[in-house]
Parts: structure tokens; sequence; C-alpha cells
């Protein structure tokens, strides 16, 4: 049994790394050979550590988002009762990522096999279909796109007090437009207010990815500041107003930003080709605070290799701004122009697996809630507390997998997920693939946006083409359950909201 483990932990170190040899035909002749090198390993009792160890490996296989059916079949042969549901249930959110890279085709037939598998257990099993606990007592549809044509997809979405500001993509004739609506939480209509045009073509890739053309958003002083990847920032009045661009002509280096924030009247913002500027919104002027390609260093990271920035916040309270860059995170003073390194995130990341959590993963940076910003890759995510310049590990690999790819939200000792839909407990790190609020076949990916009302007691969950509120049933936890797609459950008091007459500005 030693000697099978040992030999595990060699194999996942070549799938891990497999330099010098070609890493796609490495991994797959190690998944390939592990069954057959596992079941012909001597030892007396066979069937326990053959079962241990093959699921093992499969667990290890399934946090790297790959498949390999002779790997997963073995597992699964080797489980019974729930430890056959959960690993079924984890396979289908594998194949659901965005992260599995396989050809369509092969997803989709893996898929149906894997749900019929699942189903057919659950049939011969009927004690272990219990049905999902909800987590929310009422779920309500605020906003419909359904209701305006002209509007193709929403982007992005914050709150503010008693009302939800979206940003939406709209096609009128041969142009695109950023749209700025405003759905009152509470009831009523729905405002369209100001618009811009994009003077991007139509035929563009960016029309069909909303959520990667608009990449970061923030709000000061009754504007919304919303970068995208092509057309620079756009500053929204949230009351009438037109809307002001900022982008290559008014001094930007490029119009591919990648996160911004605004602090006492200057916009800073992370740009394509290893950028961070400053732009004074009274001069109408941008300072290169670093570029990579300065050859004076005149901050830590200027000339050296191109860097990104996915995480930029401003702190107000500690009058800095904070941002990530590579394996760390840093703070920027802007009234003494001092950069301070405050932790390391690689090491703050202590999981076992890799890669680690870093600048260069980072897909998704949640807007600044109290003194708490959560960051994520695909397969980590990590909290940092503000107030303490420190940093907690939320999730990783090392405790299965749940795949993060989109919006998140701590609430209640629960990691929420818009992409799949599902929560997390963070003490037992135990997931539910939650269904669509309307109890409907669809799935519902909320990767627009997930925030809090209420103090955490409701959340907001936002796809591409409607917004619902939904009432939480808080200090419960959501029983761990079959998948939602063999056993759903019943969705209380799911209600749509009234006609909605839009009012243009």
């Amino acid at each position: 049994r030693r000697f099978a483990a040992e030999f595990r932990k060699l194999a996942q170190e070549i799938v891990a790394s497999p330099e010098p040899w070609d890493a796609d035909r490495t991994r797959y002749s190690v998944y390939e050979s592990w069954p057959e090198a596992l079941d012909l390993m001597p030892g007396k009792v066979r069937g326990e550590f053959v079962g241990r160890e093959a699921t093992a490996f499969c667990e290890f296989m399934l946090a790297r988002f790959e498949l390999h059916e002779k790997v997963f079949g073995m597992a699964v042969n080797h489980t019974k009762g729930r430890q056959r549901v959960e690993l079924l249930q984890k396979v289908l959110l594998v194949l659901d990522s965005p992260k599995f890279r396989d050809p369509h085709n092969r997803m989709v037939r893996l898929k149906n096999q894997y749900q019929a598998s699942l189903q057919e257990w659950l049939r011969l099993n009927p004690e272990l279909a219990t049905a999902i606990k909800l987590p929310w007592s009422k779920a309500t549809k605020v906003f419909d796109i359904g209701q305006f044509r002209q509007l193709l997809e929403l982007a992005a979405m914050t709150v503010i007090k008693d009302d939800a500001f979206c940003i939406a993509i709209q096609v009128v004739g041969q142009h695109r437009e950023l749209q700025l609506l405003r759905v009152p939480l509470s009831g009523g209509d729905v405002s369209l207010l100001a618009k811009t045009e994009l003077k991007l073509p139509v035929t563009s890739s960016l029309t069909f990815f909303a959520t990667r053309f608009v990449t970061s958003m923030c709000i000061d002083k009754e504007t919304l500041f919303v970068a995208t990847d092509g057309a620079g920032i756009v500053m929204f009045p949230l009351t009438n107003g037109s809307p002001r661009r900022i982008g290559v002509d008014e001094g930007l280096p490029t119009n591919n930003i990648r996160s911004v924030a605004v602090l006492d009247g200057k916009i800073y913002a992370g740009v394509s080709e290893g950028y961070l500027i400053a732009y004074d919104l009274a001069q109408s002027r941008c300072d290169v605070i670093a570029s990579s390609r300065r050859k004076q260093k005149l901050s830590p990271f200027d000339d050296q290799k191109p860097f990104r920035v996915p995480t930029l916040i401003a702190d107000s309270a500690r009058k800095r701004v904070v941002f990530v860059v590579g394996e760390n995170l840093w703070e920027l003073i802007p009234a003494t122009g001092r950069f301070t390194q405050l932790l390391n995130i690689v090491e703050a990341d202590q999981g076992r697996s890799g890669p680690k959590l870093s600048g260069d993963s980072i897909v998704w940076t949640s807007p600044l809630r109290g003194d708490r910003v959560v960051i994520s890759d695909m397969t980590r995510s990590m909290e940092f507390d503000m107030s303490r310049d420190q940093a907690k590990v939320l999730h990783s690999p090392d405790f299965g997998v749940f795949p993060m790819t989109s919006s998140l939200l701590v609430v209640d000792g629960f990691l929420w997920s818009g992409s799949p839909f599902a929560r997390l407990s963070l003490d037992k790190h135990e997931h539910t693939k939650l269904p669509s609020p309307d109890n409907g076949p669809e799935n519902f990916y909320p990767h627009i946006g997930l925030e809090p009302l209420t103090k955490g007691r409701q959340i907001l969950a936002a796809d591409s083409r409607t917004i619902w509120r939904l009432e939480l049933t808080l200090g419960s936890s959501a029983g761990e359950s079959s998948d939602s797609t063999t056993t759903r459950a019943k969705t209380p008091n799911a209600t749509a909201p009234e006609p909605q007459k839009s009012r243009s500005r």
C-alpha cells in the first residue's frame, strides 16, 4: 500500500511538471498507463488500497480540470453510495467549467454519459436522491432584458442603495453602444440612462464576450467608471448627463484597460502592455506611474518584462491604492509616491498543489466590501483584509473541485459562485450546485454579478439577461445532495416582476 501511494505521488509530479517532455503527450501517457499499473501491483488487501489510490489520483486529475476516461472509470468502479454520487457530481462540474479544454463534442458526450450514470445510480439507490434544501426562501425577478429589444446582453452590475446600475451592450445599425440602466430594487420602471457609441465594428468578437469587454468598474461621487478592453475608460454620470470618454486621444498609452480605481479626483488604471497610470480628472492629464518600457527606474516595475495589474482597489480609509503585480500585493501612497510590498500572494496560498494564485492567473476581483476584497483564478480564491494587510485562503484544489470563473460572494459562512451557480461551505468545503431561481430547465449562471443586500440577508444575482433577488435562509447549511439536474427542488415563492415600462433619459 505504501508503494502504491509513493507511485501515485510520482505520477502526479510528472503530470504537474512534465518538462522537458511534451506536456500533453506525457500527461496522456501517465493517465493511460496509471490504471493498468495500479491493477498489477501486488498486495493482499487489493480492493482497499486500489480503491483509495484510484480515487485520490482521480481527485488530483479533476482538480486540474482534466479528464481521462480510464482513470475516472476506475475510480467510479471502486466507489459506492454517497461517494460515487459526489464523484459523478465533481466530474459534471469539471465538464461545465470553461477551463475544461477538450473538444465540445467530447464534452457533450461525456456530460450526457455521466449524467446518465448518476441518474441510474440514484434510481438504484433512491435513498441518496434527497432534494436540495435551497438556501433562499423567496426568489423575485427584478429585471429581464427581453423587455428591451435593442439590448444584447448585460455586461456588469453594481448596487447603490436601493438601485442596481447595469452596463448593457446594444447594437444599433452598424454600431455597438454601452448603455447604462438603473433597476429599482423596490419595484418600478427600469430607466435607460446615458449611452455611448464604442466605434468598434459589430463583427468584432467582443460583441459576443461582453463580460470580457467590460473588465472593471468602480464608483466615485455619483459617477460610474467603466474600464473596457478596447474603448478606454467610460465615465457615466448616475444622474442626467453625457458620458465622458478617456482613451488614447486623452493621453492613455492604450485603450485596453485591465483594472480601474478612483481616489481623490484621480483615476488609477492598470493598462495592457505593462502600464500603471494615474489620470487627473481636473487637469485632464495622464501620468505614467510605472511602465515596463521605461528605462529610468522610478518604480519597482520599470524596465522589466510587461506586467499585469488584474486587481486595483482604492482604499480611501487609508488614503492609498492597493494592487497586485506578479506574486505580490502592493500599496501606493499617492501623497508621497511611495510603493510598499504588503504581502506575497504565493506564500499566503499555503496549498500543496500548483500552480499557485498570482497576478498572472487572477481572473476576477471583487469590489471593496467593508475592508475585504476577494480575488480568484479558476481554482483558487483568497480574501484580503485591508485593515490588517492580511490574506486568507477561501478555497484551493487541496479541498476539492469547486470551479470559480466569475463573480464570487462570501455570505454567512459560504462562498457563492456565479459560474456555475453553486455555493461552498467554508468550514467543511462541501459544495452544492444550485438550480435556477425560477426552477426552470435551463442552467442559471449569475456571472455578471452577485451582490449582498440588506447586510447579507439577501443576494442580487445577475446573468447576462436577468436579475434575481434571493431572500436567504441564514444560519442553515444547504444539505449537500444529488445533482440538481437529477432531483430539482421546488423553488418557493418564485415571482416575476410586473411588466415594466422603460423610461429613457
